[in-house]
């Protein structure tokens, strides 16, 4: 069993830094805070997670140290590398105890009276830590936080861990249909393997299994090595699938 662990505690449990400004419900969004540091090929991927809600208050990468690799927040970067850090502690603790009774540790989210604060494993050192107002979970952004992951395997070359579940991250360019559709691909790359397609054999639109009502766009291709398959664009999350 490798499904996410939630924790219910008070946010003083965590012993969180004072002075890390909250977005009370209703209120409106705090801009994102100047990072102090250069732009990586990382940020763009926490930077999705923050404007995806308002209620996001910071996305931090971390290593199995705690250290911060990148961040993006609405709060001070030393409070949320702080809550990082702390959070990757948190979840050494958790995997050491759970490791013989429920598997490998996937997500450990705490839920708080005032926050949620949320890590994700990416393998066995880096992970991806969330910190948003209490009750923020929400389906996009959970989408947006899976794509995080994905692309920091993907930028970093990472190997998908076996206890990992899903496919391994894929990358799609599109290119303008010639067909009249407002796209179609071009290639993808998956595990660190570019694969150019040479023909797109058709496409059609389905809903999404998850809920039946968001849409998912499918196309059947060819690459240039013979091989058919098929692209899924899960649209709203704008997340690609190989089936």
């Amino acid at each position: 069993m490798s499904g996410p662990t939630e924790v219910g505690t008070s946010a003083s449990t965590l012993g969180e830094p004072e002075g890390v400004p909250l977005r009370a419900a209703g209120a409106g969004a705090l801009p994102e805070w100047e990072r102090g540091l250069e732009e990586t090929a990382f940020t763009p991927l926490l930077r999705a997670i923050v404007e995806a809600d308002d209620r996001v208050l910071a996305a931090v990468f971390v290593d199995g140290e705690g250290e911060c690799i990148d961040h993006c927040a609405r709060v001070a970067p030393f409070d949320a590398m702080v809550i990082a850090a702390q959070m990757q502690a948190l979840a050494a603790q958790v995997r050491e105890v759970q490791l013989d009774r429920a598997g490998e540790l996937r997500t450990l989210t705490v839920h708080g009276t005032e926050r949620d604060l949320q890590i994700v494993r990416i393998d066995d050192t880096y992970a991806l830590v969330v910190a948003t107002a209490a009750g923020a979970a929400s389906r996009p952004l959970a989408a947006c936080i899976e794509r995080a992951v994905w692309g920091f395997q993907f930028e970093s070359a990472l190997p998908r861990p076996s206890w990992m579940p899903g496919q391994a991250p894929i990358r799609v360019e599109v290119r303008t249909s010639v067909r009249g559709w407002t796209y179609a691909p071009r290639a993808y790359a998956m595990d660190g393997t570019f694969v150019t397609l040479s023909d797109v054999l058709g496409r059609w639109v389905e809903a999404d299994a998850a809920d039946g009502h968001d849409p998912v766009v499918c196309f059947r291709v060819r690459t240039t090595a013979g091989e058919e398959l098929t692209l899924v664009h899960h649209v709203e999350a704008d997340v690609w699938a190989l089936r």
